[in-house]
């Protein structure tokens, strides 16, 4: 799984845990992922801010948003937030 996947996966729960709303938050995720995408070097160095955010949805959303997860249903919905606003943006 490409590094910058598991970047944006801490950047959205370091963003969740600090209760940014998702308007303002995905924004600087979205910039920090674009920053990071610019810098990468390496097998993955192709990899455009948009990519990772796909990538990132089918890597780690499924695991959180399972009704099953341990996830709290106040993340699930932050997390499908993100989601959306990562969409949006990127």
């Amino acid at each position: 799984m490409p590094m910058l996947t598991r970047l944006l996966q801490a950047l959205a729960t370091a963003a969740l845990a600090v209760g940014a709303e998702p308007g303002e938050g995905a924004a600087a995720v979205a910039e920090v992922l674009r920053v990071a995408c610019g810098l990468r070097t390496g097998p993955c160095s192709g990899l455009t801010p948009a990519e990772a955010h796909r990538i990132w949805r089918v890597a780690h959303l499924p695991a959180i948003l399972h009704p099953a997860s341990d996830a709290p249903e106040w993340g699930k919905a932050g997390y499908r937030a993100y989601d959306a606003e990562l969409e949006r943006l990127l």
